[in-house]
């Protein structure tokens, strides 16, 4: 009997990590490849006469400074929707502009850039809308901006360099992606 009652507990050790692990209980992450495309199409430098006016907010109107599309491919849900959610460090609270990550001194003083919506190309204030959401269909989502340069002031552009990065979590029913 003593033997028995070993063997039924032992029997019990051995399988329960087993079964404790196919229950289901346990998290499954979500996970996507990303592949971020830019195209830089400035080759010259801002000017006041890329500038439709000296207003505060205009954009430049001879180019688009780059296009990113952020593409989400082989995602571990084949349909439904992804948010691309851009973190607020990326953000210039003052304006809703990208932040210009130049040092000061090198920096222009009244131009930054500003991200466009690629379907309908309206400037977004990012302190107000920094969430985008896109359809997963088969596995894929393409997320498509435009970055262009703007005014901050209603002065002409002054001369300086101008460099924004862009940080974001894709997240899907409110989970960050892994990627």
């Amino acid at each position: 009997m003593k033997k028995k009652a070993l063997l039924t507990i032992f029997s019990i050790l051995l399988f329960s990590p087993y079964t404790y692990s196919q229950r289901g209980d346990h998290n499954i992450k979500h996970s996507c490849m990303i592949e971020p495309i830019y195209i830089d199409n400035n080759t010259n430098r801002i000017t006041s006469n890329d500038f439709p006016s000296q207003n505060i907010g205009t954009l430049a109107d001879n180019h688009v400074a780059i296009t990113l599309i952020i593409s989400v491919k082989e995602c571990s849900i084949t349909d439904g929707k992804i948010k691309l959610a851009i973190d607020k460090s990326s953000i210039d609270i003052n304006n809703g502009y990208l932040k210009n990550t130049i040092d000061a001194s090198l920096a222009s003083k009244n131009v930054a850039f500003q991200l466009i919506t690629g379907d309908d190309e309206r400037a977004i204030n990012l302190n107000d809308e920094n969430d985008f959401f896109e359809e997963v269909i088969e596995g894929e989502a393409e997320f498509y901006f435009n970055i262009n340069y703007v005014k901050k002031d209603s002065n002409p552009p002054q001369s300086g360099r101008i460099q924004s990065s862009i940080i974001f979590n894709l997240m899907i029913d409110d989970e960050i992606v892994e990627l």
